[in-house]
């Protein structure tokens, strides 16, 4: 194989790699200004794109084998005329200028930014849209009614949030009594209406009086939020779960930070026998201290299958679920592996399960005064190298 700067561009720069990939490296061939040519095409094609352009550079040089096809998304940068020091409500400003933005571009706000919002930002059927926060901050100051959520996702795909930070108007966000305001509890960080393909990296929620995210299908569509991922976040004090699936397809929350939850961290919510929880797997978060479930929705309606618990770090807080299917709902192959927790249980069993199909639990540490697993009507489980000292 000849080896070029493709290789390298890809990792293998290392000739240890390469000989194991690819076999013994052959010497490069010396260049001339007829090599260098095509090199130098292909670098100012890549400046242009770079700048935020779009390029087809359908032929780089006479060789009919080297076309590179190359295409930038474009970049709209938030107007400076919407307040960014947090002076004024512009909930409404923001709105209408995404509004304005094309499907396929990335949408980039100022560094640091601060953005009042005292109504929910509505992202109505869009799709492949990049919102760059730059470490913005968007914040309510005022109560506002029960569904006031910070941003409202409805129908749309592939939509990505990076960077940025939102905050509720909970004062009393936590695990206390006064964190749950029962006319407040549908304001959410964020909710997905029959969302698909939707990823949040780097986004911290805070100080909600409902949930970080609240996964549901589309209200009209009736069509579940499928391929969501949620990874890499920090989420501290609300007044109610932390994660909720309503009616939610192919979720993977990893390597999450999750702390001051005032009800269950993750909630399984289905509110019909339409609905549920197919293919969750919730991989290597760590667990601060929370009010109730690490896993919760125990009575939900609908189909719960496909539940994955994996790796997760609990600190002053119970490995613990509840899950009890009523009638005409399921729960199937749920599977809670190598999850550690280091806070002791005096009371009842903390893993709880009822009328469950295929249930592994595996691996897990959680100090309790009980055996720490009670399962009542279940077929198929497996219960195996599991630690639960005694406390």
């Amino acid at each position: 194989m000849q080896y070029s700067l493709h290789n390298y561009a890809h990792g293998w720069s290392n000739p240890v790699r390469k000989h194991l990939r690819y076999g013994p490296p052959r010497p490069m061939p010396r260049r001339t200004p007829h090599m260098r040519r095509p090199v130098l095409l292909v670098l100012l094609a890549t400046l242009i794109v770079g700048a935020g352009g779009t390029v087809a550079l359908q032929r780089a040089t006479h060789h009919e084998h080297l076309k590179p096809v190359v295409f930038a998304r474009p970049i709209y940068r938030v107007p400076t005329t919407i307040d960014a020091t947090g002076g004024s409500n512009v909930n409404v400003a923001l709105e209408n200028f995404v509004r304005r933005v094309p499907d396929g571009a990335i949408i980039v706000f100022p560094t640091a930014g601060r953005y009042r919002i005292e109504g929910p930002i509505e992202i109505d059927d869009r799709n492949d849209l990049t919102f760059a926060g730059g470490g913005s901050t968007f914040f309510a100051t005022t109560k506002g009614d029960r569904n006031r959520s910070q941003w409202v996702i409805r129908g749309g795909s592939n939509l990505a949030f990076r960077n940025m930070h939102v905050i509720g108007a909970n004062p009393h966000g936590g695990a206390s009594d006064a964190a749950y305001v029962e006319t407040l509890e549908a304001q959410h960080g964020f909710i997905l209406e029959g969302t698909s393909h939707f990823d949040m990296e780097t986004v911290s929620i805070t100080d909600t009086y409902g949930d970080f995210v609240y996964i549901t299908r589309g209200l009209t569509s009736h069509a579940w939020s499928d391929d969501i991922h949620i990874h890499d976040n920090a989420f501290r004090r609300n007044g109610r779960q932390g994660i909720s699936m309503v009616a939610a397809r192919n979720v993977f929350i990893e390597r999450n930070y999750i702390t001051e939850t005032r009800r269950a961290v993750f909630d399984i919510e289905g509110l019909t026998a339409s609905q549920g929880a197919i293919n969750i797997q919730i991989l290597n978060n760590k667990i601060g201290p929370g009010r109730l479930y690490l896993l919760g929705g125990g009575r939900a309606l609908g189909t719960v299958d496909r539940i994955l618990i994996k790796g997760n770090r609990l600190h002053n807080h119970l490995l613990n679920t509840f899950q009890s299917p009523p009638a005409g709902s399921t729960r199937t192959n749920i599977s809670i592996i190598d999850n550690t927790s280091d806070w002791p249980s005096y009371g009842d069993p903390t893993l709880r399960f009822n009328n469950t199909q295929n249930l592994i639990v595996t691996g897990n540490t959680q100090p309790s005064r009980t055996y720490p697993l009670l399962c009542q009507s279940c077929t198929n489980v497996t219960n195996s190298g599991n630690s639960f000292p005694r406390v």
